[in-house]
């Protein structure tokens, strides 16, 4: 446990490297074999607030992977698990995997609807998504004008296509993507 405080101490001060190795120290000091029942319980608490500390440290050093699959760890333990709920959210973030980013997010909001900090990524979700539709839609648009201007060009050609676009030219066609 002091190793965790050592290394706790050092991630407030900004000292990641220092912070991860004593972490890593931490976990192998958890890996000898209970006596107990109770001390394995213990180990696994233990454990798990290493590897979520981890995670943060992952997290800062934009190694999203490697948080992720150090707070998948966690939550194979304990599925309610909001801290490694959260994390995993931001990882997924950092990723671009906007989709699993919303599972973990909403999951860890059902839990704890209140909680600021999972607000606050939400927040950042509803950016990325925002962001990424407009950008989809763009390229849609792009893509759309270019195939338009051929199919014009084509039919001025007497091209069998040119049909068509007269068909994508006439009032109430629905030309979304």
């Amino acid at each position: 446990r002091s190793l965790r405080e050592a290394a706790n101490i050092s991630f407030g001060e900004g000292q990641l490297i220092r912070a991860h190795s004593a972490y890593v120290e931490a976990l192998k000091l958890c890996e000898y074999h209970a006596v107990s029942a109770a001390e394995e319980i213990e180990q696994q608490l233990e454990r798990i607030k290493l590897w979520l500390n981890l995670a943060a440290i992952f997290l800062k050093q934009r190694q999203f992977a490697l948080a992720a699959k150090l707070c998948r760890r966690v939550l194979a333990i304990d599925k309610a698990c909001i801290k490694a709920l959260y994390r995993r959210a931001q990882a997924h973030l950092g990723l671009g995997n906007l989709p699993a980013c919303r599972e973990d997010l909403e999951h860890a909001l059902e839990l704890c609807p209140t909680d600021s900090s999972l607000r606050r990524l939400a927040a950042q979700l509803y950016a990325q998504e925002q962001e990424h539709i407009s950008s989809v839609h763009e390229r849609c648009m792009s893509d759309g004008g270019r195939q338009l201007k051929r199919m014009r060009d084509d039919s001025s050609t007497g091209s069998p296509i040119g049909s068509a676009s007269e068909d994508v030219m006439k009032p109430g066609h629905d030309d979304s993507c």
